[in-house]
């Protein structure tokens, strides 16, 4: 290694950890007052604000940046990461790209959004694009892998294996170094060969690099972030950081290598690796040692050669590293020894929270796994960092609506996040980019409109759970070490899933038992804790309490001192038992760590009953669904934030702990009520509860705080009865969806196949591996060079219409494809224009006018072209009008539509793929509205949101149960009209629609392998949204 190569790990880690903990400081008075936090809390400013994903993924220009900036402007979000994805056409790095760039920082400036650096084209993070491998070949061309193979002879040619060892007894002798004795003669082998990454076009067409190579980062670092800072000269002040993504040290087949692991190896632990090996595969010697010890040296080679380079990177130019890895293995650590060692390199560490389903069971679950964001919040705590990331809802799909978004946020925010980083707002929504992982944080979706809630919401919530502290008393030992002993990527010993399985249960069930906690790293402990008196020190955090948890088997020495010293001095230890190896080896460690403060338990229950009763805080009275909460600590009382995690139940408890009364902090108005407590001998407490996926954030004063007004809480337990029929209207045209086509191409002809399909075996007649513009990355400008390629034989794509009856009422028909000037485009054989300066759902999906080109039976939509164009890919076509749907045995047929929808389906009302919004209206008399409180309430529904209007005034959202809102103030004596918008989702438009797609789970994968014919229509996986209840105005009694 350069610079720090001269020195063992065990001297490299505490040196640099103790640097990192000077830099990493947050600022001396961390404990704010309730009156600064109040500052920020009702209109934050643009650094609490979330700021997503911004892709870039196609061919950029001003224009259309500018106008993606001010809608971000105006819908809440506070800065943005600019991000290359699949699908861009504009030149990664090149000085296009640069100048864009440049005018991207300098609009964002002028609006008041922060700029962030994406470092890579898509991700994984460090290989720039591809010109790493291409100005490093080293980076990737000297193996990143071993396998293990067995042999009774030694092959002739020799020159594929790096080591050979001979088995004697119960060991091995390296042979490597003198074959020419065992030539011709029989034994028992071992031979390790080398593998190596693939070349892949998601990595630009090169093999991924290999981050443990000396140099590979600052090649890396070199191309990248020294070319922003270049470019951008004196705009890098209006840059905040840099976002690395999914960096990774996964191997390619058998264990994982790097050309200098043995010599490395060797200088850490003073024995050869090499002699080793076959531990690594299998249970064979002192397999668990050789392990630890292994996956000890890649988390070292991991952290220097990459995590320092970027962290001193950024700090050096006062920015904060963000981005996360890929914490969802554990406990199969492949991808990185311990995700939460390289946290402490990050000035805002990051996870990434995928898709929407909640699963508080599995180690590698997304939403619901407590210790994923546990391990990040513990680590900005220790490290003294203010601000914690979460790449948030990517692959949820088209269809996520209002509640689950704030459900899954919420439960992120109240374990440790406090920065919202949606995944995606998209540039473009043409072609192959509609699938890559929706939904897309911009204008298509229909519940745009009403997005800023989101982010005022989500705002509040950031500076609320970013000032103060979060003060944790007990600190539980994460067991990472000891899966150190049993992974391998040759087969795991059974143990490791027991390992992570438990831990996982035992920190889900200690959250959920409501104790204050963090999560210890071992690796964090070496360089940054201490003891002092009775608690154990780790960087800017105290603990009184140390939690061994079931099943931690092995103990860094480092800790096993740490801990000695701990309970001699009196601090409290508790464990079910005590760890059987010292960094992987066999060692009885009962003299170190006995004592009248350590604490035996058998099973959870006892560590909840102990670990309970050392808090300030009592939650009693539950019942009902099992919050979560978070405390922080303010110079002037407690803030405390409880979350509901349940879709289907509401929770019910009371609190009790110290302060003089209570303030209700509405994060989605930005307003404070008094919250209703009674005083008791320790302080005061107070009732809770909590509406499925609800949430509540208070603040408890340790003093006489501003006086606000109560909640006007009265019962509205009086209906009034509606006088008029409901009134239901449709926001926009009806839409057919085809995705079936026939498809004709050099020659050949294929009926009734998948567009996917179709796309797939057009690009592949040209010489692509599939669609060039998805899941794939160009390096350079390969792709756009190749262009358009003239052809012997046209290509022809048929879409077939079948309309049953058509309407007879003049309204427009209109037929909407993708890129439409790459086509002749006909219509029953006429040929058909655009309609100038007209765009639906995206910029390049043009709108043709088809009114009296249909016909009664069966209709084609012809697409020719006499080249292959790289831009051209195959993809469904829309018919928009005023007709309805009705199945058939292939897809969809038109029909004549209805005078009007009534409540109900709309997809069972001929409206399969209508995706905006749809109006609900009644009229109510109100004899006397006087001194009385009114809400509108929702019967049931389905829908991403409602927008409530009361005699035409807008009223607010109803998106969360118990979908009620209330409309006092714009009641008014005698006839009141109440609308109601349910609007949809662009799932039912976009899909997926085929394969019985899961819910929750929006990835690309789920538009491909989809295989002809055309299946009935009433086979489309499809959404049942509309209004199935009423409309329906209640109100309170008069007076208070």
């Amino acid at each position: 290694m350069k610079n720090k190569s001269s020195l063992s790990f065990t001297l490299v880690w505490p040196v640099a950890m103790l640097l990192l903990s000077f830099a990493g400081c947050c600022n001396e008075d961390a404990t704010d007052s309730f009156s600064e936090l109040m500052e920020d809390f009702t209109d934050p400013p643009a650094g609490y604000r979330p700021a997503p994903l911004w892709v870039w993924n196609g061919q950029e220009n001003e224009q259309e940046i500018r106008i993606s900036i001010e809608e971000m402007k105006q819908a809440g979000f506070g800065g943005v990461f600019i991000h290359p994805r699949p699908g861009l056409v504009t030149e990664y790095l090149s000085e296009e790209w640069m100048s864009l760039y440049r005018f991207a920082v300098d609009e964002c400036r002028k609006v008041g959004l922060d700029v962030w650096i994406y470092d890579e084209n898509s991700y994984p993070s460090g290989f720039a694009g591809g010109y790493v491998q291409e100005q490093m070949p080293e980076s990737y061309d000297q193996g990143q892998g071993l396998v293990m193979e067995t042999a009774d002879m030694i092959p002739d040619d020799t020159s594929p294996y790096i080591v050979i060892l001979s088995k004697q007894g119960d060991g091995y002798q390296n042979i490597t170094d003198k074959l020419q004795d065992y030539v011709g003669k029989n034994g028992d082998f071992r031979l390790f060969r080398k593998t190596y990454n693939v070349a892949s076009a998601w990595n630009a067409g090169f093999p991924y690099v290999d981050l443990m190579v000396d140099g590979v980062s600052e090649q890396f670092i070199e191309i990248t972030l020294d070319g922003y800072e270049q470019a951008l000269g004196e705009r890098m002040k209006d840059i905040k950081g840099v976002f690395s993504d999914e960096p990774q040290i996964d191997s390619p087949g058998g264990v994982r290598w790097t050309p200098d692991l043995f010599s490395e190896f060797l200088s850490k632990w003073g024995y050869s690796l090499e002699d080793n090996l076959p531990g690594l595969f299998v249970e064979e010697g002192n397999w668990r040692k050789v392990r630890h010890d292994y996956q000890s040296v890649l988390l070292d080679l991991f952290i220097d050669r990459w995590s320092v380079p970027m962290h001193d990177w950024c700090e050096k130019r006062e920015l904060k590293w963000t981005g996360h890895y890929w914490e969802h293995n554990w406990p199969a650590i492949g991808s990185g020894p311990d995700n939460m060692a390289m946290y402490a390199y990050h000035q805002m560490p990051g996870v990434d929270m995928l898709f929407n389903q909640f699963n508080e069971v599995s180690p590698q679950a997304q939403f619901g796994n407590v210790r994923a964001i546990k391990e990040l919040g513990s680590v900005a705590n220790q490290m003294g960092y203010e601000r914690t990331l979460s790449e948030t809802y990517g692959g949820a799909g088209w269809d996520v609506t209002f509640e689950d978004m704030k459900r899954l946020g919420d439960w992120e925010y109240v374990l440790g996040v406090n920065f919202m980083n949606q995944h995606l707002v998209k540039m473009h929504l043409d072609g192959s980019r509609k699938y890559d992982y929706p939904p897309v944080f911009s204008k298509p979706n229909p519940w745009w409109p009403y997005y800023r809630t989101q982010n005022d919401y989500f705002s509040r919530l950031s500076v609320a759970l970013s000032k103060g502290e979060q003060l944790n008393d007990i600190l539980v030992m994460e067991p990472t070490t000891s899966l150190w002993c049993s992974f391998s990527v040759a087969g795991s010993n059974s143990y490791l899933w027991d390992i992570g399985n438990s831990f996982q249960k035992f920190v889900t069930d200690i959250e959920k038992a409501q104790v204050e906690y963090d999560l210890g790293c071992e690796r964090i402990l070496e360089g940054h804790a201490r003891v002092e008196g009775e608690n154990l020190i780790v960087g800017h955090r105290s603990y009184s309490t140390v939690v061994l948890p079931p099943e931690m088997i092995n103990i860094e020495s480092s800790s096993l001192a740490l801990l000695g010293e701990f309970v001699r001095n009196g601090g409290r230890l508790v464990l079910e038992s005590l760890p059987e190896m010292v960094d992987g080896a066999p060692a009885d460690v009962s003299e170190i760590i006995s004592g009248g403060n350590v604490r035996y338990c058998k099973g959870t229950p006892e560590f909840i009953s102990l670990l309970s009763s050392l808090l300030e805080i009592r939650f009693n009275d539950m019942s009902g669904a099992v919050p979560y909460h978070q405390r922080r600590q303010y110079r002037d009382g407690q803030l405390l934030f409880m979350v509901n995690p349940s879709l289907d139940k509401s929770s019910s408890f009371s609190v009790s702990l110290d302060g003089v009364s209570v303030t209700e902090m509405d994060a989605f108005s930005g307003k404070c009520y008094f919250y209703p407590f009674r005083r008791n001998a320790d302080g005061l407490s107070f009732n809770v509860v909590l509406p499925p996926a609800g949430s509540l954030l208070l603040f408890v004063h340790a003093g006489v705080p501003e006086k606000f007004p109560a909640r006007d809480i009265r019962a509205c337990g009086n209906e009034i009865a509606s006088d008029s029929e409901m009134s239901v209207c449709m926001d926009s045209l009806n839409v057919l969806y085809v995705d079936f086509c026939d498809l004709e191409l050099a020659g050949r002809k294929y009926e009734s196949i998948h567009f996917a399909d179709a796309a797939y075996k057009y690009y592949t007649e040209a010489g692509y591996n599939g669609n060039p513009w998805g899941e794939t990355v160009q390096f350079r400008s390969e792709y756009v060079k190749k262009g358009r390629a003239p052809r012997h034989e046209d290509v022809e794509v048929r879409y077939h219409i079948d309309v049953r009856s058509l309407p007879d009422d003049g309204s427009p028909v209109k037929l909407v494809i993708e890129k439409p000037l790459l086509w002749r485009v006909s219509v029953n054989g006429r040929n058909v224009d655009p309609e100038p300066d007209k765009w639906w759902f995206d910029r390049l999906c043009g709108v043709f006018d088809i009114a009296g080109l249909l016909q009664v039976g069966d209709n084609t939509v012809s697409l020719e072209t006499e080249v292959m164009d790289v831009f051209a890919e195959i993809e469904p076509v829309y018919v928009l009008g005023n007709f309805v749907l009705e199945p058939s045995g292939r897809g969809w047929s038109i029909a004549a539509g209805r005078d009007t929808l009534i409540r109900g389906s709309w997809k069972d009302q001929g409206y399969p793929f209508y995706s905006w919004g749809v109006s609900y209206s009644r009229d109510f008399n109100v004899p006397t509205a006087g001194d009385r409180r009114f809400e509108v309430r929702l019967g049931q529904w389905k829908g991403t949101v409602a927008e409530v209007s009361v005699n035409g005034e807008y009223a607010g959202l109803i998106a969360y149960q118990p979908f009620a809102l209330d409309v006092t103030d714009l009641v008014k004596d005698g006839e009141n009209t109440v609308e109601v918008r349910i609007v949809g989702s662009m799932r039912n438009l976009q899909g997926p629609h085929h394969n019985n797609p899961p819910a929750g789970i929006g990835g690309p994968w789920e538009w491909k392998n989809i295989f002809g014919p055309m299946p009935p229509g009433e086979d489309y996986s499809l959404f049942d949204y509309g209004l199935y209840g009423d409309v329906e105005l209640f109100m309170s009694d008069p007076g208070e």
